[in-house]
């Protein structure tokens, strides 16, 4: 537990460790909405089957997105529908 607190004192993020949570250290207003968020809204992603592949073709959209948005290129609903749609494309049928 101690060495937990020490890494999230100082990366600022929550701990893993339902003990280590307790510390004053975490118990700070941006902290505190940030447990709700995640006690409330937050839900676990679907397991993928191909997740290194999943990760490339997702990776590639959203580097697609940024270099969109880098050379001044919207980057509307539509673009990240169309890139992730490509991504799709590439993952094998199931």
């Amino acid at each position: 537990d101690a060495e937990q607190k020490i890494l999230n004192t100082a990366y600022s993020s929550i701990p893993p460790v339902k003990t280590a949570q307790t510390d004053a250290t975490f118990n700070t207003p941006a902290n505190a909405v940030l447990k709700d968020t995640l006690a409330k809204s937050a839900a676990a992603l679907p397991q993928v089957a191909d997740e290194s592949q999943f990760e490339t073709t997702v990776g590639t959209a959203v580097k697609a997105l940024f270099a969109d948005a880098a050379a001044g290129r919207a980057v509307t609903t539509e673009s990240v529908k169309a890139e992730l749609e490509k991504a799709q494309q590439q993952m094998p049928a199931k």
